[in-house]
């Protein structure tokens, strides 16, 4: 459940900086109320073809592998339709991938490869982005940084 909605976030984030396609349709989940706290951003990402979950159901649950998550970042950046397992060529052409990096499109991503890959894709965006050297202060306060590994 943290996942997604560091993803929903994320996406949320992203999504004002990409220009967005006018032909998308509205997609109703089964398993999302009316009144569920997320269904507008969900049905945003939806109706733009970013995520379109499992058929009649979006998976709220469900945890988010690297295939799904970097094909919703390549689908921001215009491979419309992309699968999940065809993911892979287009994340490295976009950076999201980095050369001699591994991926593992069905395994369950965690939130430091979520934020790597975020990061990624803002850099994408923003080429000259630069940071602050203050940045290097805030890595003792998150505990697991440094631990992304990828396989």
């Amino acid at each position: 459940m943290k996942k997604l909605l560091c993803l929903l976030l994320i996406i949320t984030l992203l999504i004002p900086l990409v220009p967005i396609p006018t032909n998308a349709l509205q997609i109703k989940f089964s398993d999302i109320d009316d009144n569920y706290w997320g269904k507008s951003s969900i049905d945003y990402v939806s109706a733009k073809g970013y995520m379109v979950g499992y058929g009649e159901k979006f998976g709220i649950l469900d945890n988010v592998t690297e295939g799904q998550y970097l094909a919703v970042l390549c689908r921001i950046f215009g491979y419309d339709g992309l699968h999940p397992l065809d993911s892979e060529a287009p994340a490295r052409k976009l950076g999201l991938l980095k050369d001699g990096e591994t991926v593992n499109l069905t395994a369950n991503l965690n939130r430091a490869g979520i934020a790597t890959y975020t990061i990624r894709a803002y850099e994408y965006l923003n080429p000259k982005a630069t940071y602050p050297e203050e940045l290097e202060a805030y890595k003792a306060f998150i505990t697991d940084y440094g631990n992304y590994q990828q396989t």
